[in-house]
């Protein structure tokens, strides 16, 4: 069995030999870094007095320290053929892959021990050690009492000011006489304005005393007379 990205797994227990001899019992020396997530595992089996390729049932067991990750096992050894075949491809029906996820929880080092099971042959166990580094959760900034009641107290202070400042502009809009107000001093010659049906007659200067105006708003005893002011 071999490991993606360099290292050798040992086996640990008895299993199947490969090229240089009898596996030896050992324990977990190979040790993933924290980068490395997955885990490819390379199965070759030698085609030397089997008329048969092996099937791997029932489906492998993950024996790990749960309290520090989480191992899975994302893909599993292909179904096995019925017989070897004598073509170039037959070689390649003997290799099989597996792919083994790790979720780390916490910081710590877990001994992960794989068991493969052959259908009528002994048990592989392959073990190594996966080290696990604790996640940085992402957490927001919690919004405190006195800053809730800050943020009230200024935005009701907000209010406040603009509804002081659209009433002082309202009453001074009111109050003060704008330029084109019938009722405004000054000019040049003789003004009139319409409102309505109400007719007012200005000053030519502005300096005389103000106008009446004519129209249908008056009394009728405020309508026997109309007073025309001249230049002074």
């Amino acid at each position: 069995a071999g490991a993606a990205g360099g290292g050798q797994l040992v086996p640990v227990g008895t299993g199947a030999g490969d090229s240089a001899g009898e596996c030896e019992t050992g324990g977990a020396a190979f040790q993933l870094s924290v980068t490395d997530m997955k885990t490819t595992l390379e199965l070759r089996v030698s085609r030397e007095g089997m008329g048969e390729p092996p099937s791997f049932q029932p489906l492998p067991d993950l024996a790990y320290d749960r309290r520090i990750l989480s191992v899975k096992v994302i893909q599993q050894p292909r179904a096995a053929r019925d017989k070897y075949s004598s073509s170039v491809s037959s070689s390649q029906g003997l290799n099989q892959t597996m792919i083994i996820k790790y979720v780390c929880f916490r910081d710590g080092v877990s001994t992960i021990l794989l068991t493969l099971h052959i259908l009528a042959h002994k048990s592989i166990d392959i073990a190594w050690k996966k080290q696990c580094l604790e996640p940085k959760s992402k957490v927001g900034r919690a919004l405190t009492a006195p800053q809730a009641v800050l943020i009230v107290l200024l935005s009701a202070s907000m209010l406040a000011c603009g509804a002081c400042v659209l009433f002082f502009c309202c009453a001074s809009s009111r109050c003060s006489p704008s330029e084109s107000s019938p009722w405004s001093g000054g000019g040049d010659g003789r003004r009139q304005k319409r409102r309505g049906y109400d007719e007012v007659e200005m000053t030519s200067n502005g300096r005389g005393p103000r106008p009446d105006p004519i129209g249908s708003e008056w009394r009728d005893d405020e309508r026997q007379e109309i007073i025309f002011h001249g230049a002074a």
